[in-house]
């Protein structure tokens, strides 16, 4: 709404889901919004599950009706997580980390689905509420930090490239990965202020390593769905280009099948005008997603990157074998540069080259570092 309409309309959608919620949730109970287009609600003294899941039955009514917004009749669907006290858990905040968990079961599940969380809560789920502080924009630049990790030719075993990877650091869990941290934003509607943050620390960043070192690597920097979806995302693009003095040419971007999926004819017109631009396209995780042919015949693509589980089970498994086998031949046909991920081991990378791959990520070759670490292998 918020993108097709404006932010004036997508607070009108909120007040009105709020109210037919409001309809729904006894007095004796707490409905309230956590942030975005996220909210919670506190049941108590219910007898059982099916007393929560009849509950959450009516809940899930409210998508049957549209809302009218400005004329037009959107209807919106509802993904629900449920932790049960003591089961789940036994302090707030945990419960609303199970809660959140179960959430994110529920979204991957389809619309308008409900997980009730089961099981323990370990180190790998990360303390949510304590995460969502972290990502609010006026503390961005001290919760975060860039690593990059090379991309090589391995026939002159020069570096064409450098991938741009988001981290952050929390004191009880240690360093968060990208997936987790993009994984979470997305949740709370951070998604935008973070990878503009990422986009200029690493526009910055290269823009001095060019005038000082004029380094000859590319830039790969990941897009997402959110991005894309902008009314003036491609206007957007152009000011980091004009403010750091950046030539498109030296600049990739990556995108996965599934931030495309939803609305490919307007990725298609966002990507083009990139490739106009002078910037370069590369599909990323191919063979993890819906991996359409139809995908590299319509996409104005550079180059693909194999994903990792492919690469990864080479040397254990003779059907990922061939499939990096076709998909660097595909590409060579294709005139195509493929960019297998994640090779960890010589096995791996010398696969690779036998069956005519020119570049590799991974690992073997080359870990995330920071910009002082990374800069000697950009001289050499």
């Amino acid at each position: 709404v918020n993108t097709n309409f404006s932010y004036a309309d997508g607070d009108l959608m909120l007040r009105k889901v709020v109210t037919r919620f409001q309809k729904l949730v006894p007095e004796s109970n707490y409905l309230a919004r956590l942030g975005s287009d996220q909210f919670a609600i506190l049941i108590e003294n219910f007898q059982d599950e099916t007393f929560v899941e009849k509950f959450i039955h009516k809940l899930l009514c409210c998508s049957h009706e549209p809302y009218e917004i400005n004329k037009f009749n959107i209807y919106m669907t509802f993904s629900i997580g449920i932790a049960v006290f003591p089961t789940a858990a036994t302090t707030i905040d945990t419960l609303m980390q199970a809660a959140h968990t179960a959430l994110k079961q529920a979204k991957s599940h389809g619309r308008n689905q409900y997980v009730f969380y089961k099981g323990k809560l370990t180190l790998s789920h990360i303390p949510y509420l304590h995460v969502e502080n972290k990502l609010k924009s006026e503390i961005l630049a001290h919760a975060f930090f860039l690593n990059y990790q090379p991309i090589y030719d391995i026939n002159s075993n020069k570096i064409l490239g450098i991938e741009v990877l988001l981290r952050g650091k929390e004191k009880s869990f240690g360093i968060i990965s990208t997936e987790t941290i993009i994984s979470l934003a997305e949740e709370i509607g951070e998604i935008l202020p973070i990878t503009d943050w990422i986009f200029n620390e690493a526009f910055k960043q290269f823009a001095n390593w060019k005038k000082i070192h004029n380094i000859k690597a590319k830039m790969y920097l990941n897009l997402s769905v959110y991005q894309l979806d902008q009314a003036a995302f491609y206007d957007h693009i152009k000011t980091y280009f004009k403010k750091y003095q950046c030539s498109p040419n030296d600049v990739a971007f990556e995108i996965t099948e599934t931030s495309i999926i939803p609305d490919l004819k307007h990725a298609v017109m966002m990507l083009k005008k990139l490739r106009q631009l002078g910037c370069h396209i590369f599909l990323d995780d191919f063979g993890s997603g819906y991996s359409s042919m139809n995908l590299l015949r319509l996409l104005p693509i550079d180059g693909f990157k194999i994903d990792r589980s492919f690469v990864q089970k080479i040397e254990h498994d003779i059907v990922s074998a061939n499939i990096v086998k076709s998909l660097l031949e595909l590409g060579n046909n294709l005139h195509l540069k493929v960019i297998p991920e994640g090779v960890e081991n010589r096995i791996q990378l010398d696969f690779i080259r036998h069956n005519g791959g020119k570049y590799v990520q991974g690992f073997l070759l080359g870990c995330p570092e920071d910009a002082k670490d990374i800069l000697p292998k950009l001289l050499s």
